[in-house]
Formats: C-alpha cells, structure tokens, sequence
C-alpha cells in the first residue's frame, strides 16, 4: 500500500467487517465505518473484523520504488483481517469488471497458509477460516503505462448485505422493506466498478486516487477528501455534507442532486463538473475552479464564492456569498 502519488489503484475491502482492538483513532467517538490507507500508515497494527470496510491504494506492477508507507511489496498489498468465530465465506470477482486492475487475490490463514486464491480464470471460490487473525493478500494486475497518472481505478471488496428481513421494523418502530439483491447478497465480491452498501462516512480518504470511481449515492458525510482525486468520479445524489474536499480535483465529475452541505471546497477544480440540482447550502468554494461547470438549479445559499472562478471564466470579487460579484 503505497502513498506515493502516480498511477495507482484504490482498493476498498469492504469484508463486512468491524475494527478489531484498532484502539489508534486520536479523536473521540466510534471508529469510522471505513478504514483507509491512511489509517493503515499511521498504524500498521490495525486489523478489520465483521462489518467494517477498509480501503488501500495498489501500486501498479512496475511501478517506480517509493519511500512511503506499504503493507506488502511493489504491486501487492496486503490487508490483515480478524475472524471471531469459524465460518464458511465465499468470495467472487466482478464478472462485468474487464479492467484487470486485479490479477489475484489470496488468502491467507493465520500460519500464512494461502488457503484461497481467485484470479479471472476462477473468479469465485469458498473458504473455511477458523477464529484468528487472517490476511487477504491483493496483486495488481496493470502497469504505469496502463494506468492513468493521478486518477487510480477503485477496486471494491466487500461482504454479503446483513439484511433485515422484509417487513422488520426499525428502531424507531417504522416497516422497512428490504429489495432483494439476489447471487450478490451471498459473497464478497470484488469489483472495480461498485462498492455496495459501503459507508464511507468520516472515511480519511485524503490525497487517494479514486478516479471515476462509482460512488452514487454513497454516504460520506465529513469525509476527509484533502487533495484526493476524483477525476471523472460517479457522486451522484452522494452525501458529502461537511466533508473537507480543499484542493480536490473533482474535473467532470458527476454531482448531480449532490449533498455539499457546509463542504470545504476551497481550491477544489471542478472544471466541467455537472453539479445540477446539488445542494451547497453554506459550502466554502473559496478560489475553487468552476469553468465550465454545470450548476443548472444548484442551490448556492450561503455558499462563499470569493475568488473563485465561475462557470465563465470569471474571478468572483470578494465578499461573494450566494453568487459570484
């Protein structure tokens, strides 16, 4: 797991998984449902248990040495996991993903036994792991010259849904009706193309590389996005109120119907982004860059626009709150 910028790819292993004895996170409060690379750097002890995400970022094969953190070597990473109890679990590849960005996926049992491997030619196999401390071991499947330099390919893993049945009530006494979701409610999938049921919310997802990722509708509410690329991204109706997205590169990225509540967009590029419809109710977009833009029936109330270029190219002279001076 490297942290260099340039051609990588950002992995996210949503196993279905909770943190276990993480115990590093400097700020109060639960866990984010997310880890991410970053937590990772900061404690390589970290481990994921039964119902949280992690996130990686996977150098390509021939990628460059680097100085920055890994968790395994050039090409591979390597996610430690914990298992509390014996079970069954079956894991599969995307068969839509044609985008090689994962050649292998391995697992390894807390001897460091690989117990299972996939690759496209067996995209799905089912494995017994016993209660411990497991690894699943990812190898990357594209090179420099193959990947796009700043904008990764994002690569999901994630577990099979923990539905309620249909008709169970919520917690505040409310039906819930649960859609069926079929062949891919029963494995852990990898895929470059989706994350379902990911919760990103709070995720440090700063200065990754997630470029047209597919993150519709995700929730990611005070996401750290610092820096983060995101180039061509699907945020479609994504919920990212009072995330920090300063200096973000979000060009043609799809924010339509977008929640940006209170977002800290400064210095963010957003040239031909289509944010149609999207609230940016209090947003900061000081000197953000918004050529090109689509902000058809966006609501700006409140938002701080000084010195931020507008849709056409315009400087919008300080103090612009609501709309560009």
């Amino acid at each position: 797991m490297a942290l260099a910028t340039g051609s990588r790819c950002a992995v996210v292993v949503a196993l279905g998984l909770l943190l276990a004895g993480c115990g590093s996170s400097s700020t109060a409060g639960p866990p984010p449902a997310t880890l991410t690379e970053n937590d990772f750097a900061t404690d390589p002890g970290l481990s994921i248990a039964p119902r949280q995400s992690g996130l990686t970022v996977l150098e390509a094969v021939d990628a460059a040495a680097s100085d920055a953190p890994d968790t395994g070597t050039r090409g591979v990473d390597e996610i430690p996991f914990t298992v509390e109890a014996a079970e069954t679990r079956t894991y599969a590849m995307d068969p839509e993903d044609a985008s090689g960005t994962v050649a292998r996926i391995e697992v390894l049992d807390p001897a460091g036994a690989v117990v299972l491997s996939l690759a496209p030619g067996a995209p799905r196999a089912s494995v017994a792991l016993l209660p411990g401390r497991h690894v699943l071991r990812l190898h990357s499947g594209y090179t420099v010259a193959g990947g796009e330099t700043g904008a990764g390919r994002a690569v999901f893993v994630f577990a099979p849904r923990q539905a309620a049945p249909v008709g169970a009530a919520t917690a505040g006494g409310i039906a819930r009706v649960e859609p069926a979701c079929g062949y891919w409610c029963m494995v852990w999938m990898v895929s470059a193309r989706r994350c379902d049921w990911c919760d990103l919310s709070h995720a440090n997802l700063a200065g990754l590389s997630l470029s047209g990722t597919d993150l519709s509708r995700k929730d990611l509410t005070g996401a750290n996005l610092t820096g983060t690329w995101l180039v061509g991204a699907d945020l479609i109706e994504a919920n990212l109120g009072e995330a920090a997205l300063v200096s973000a590169t979000l060009t043609r990225a799809k924010l339509t119907g977008a929640t940006l509540r209170f977002a800290m967009l400064a210095g963010a590029r957003l040239e031909g982004a289509n944010l149609a419809r999207a609230y940016l109710y209090g947003a900061n977009l000081t000197a953000a860059n918004l050529t090109g833009a689509n902000l058809g029936d966006a609501d700006l109330t409140r938002a701080v626009l000084d010195s931020a270029v507008w849709t056409d190219g315009r400087v919008c002279a300080p103090p612009s709150t609501g709309t560009c001076r």
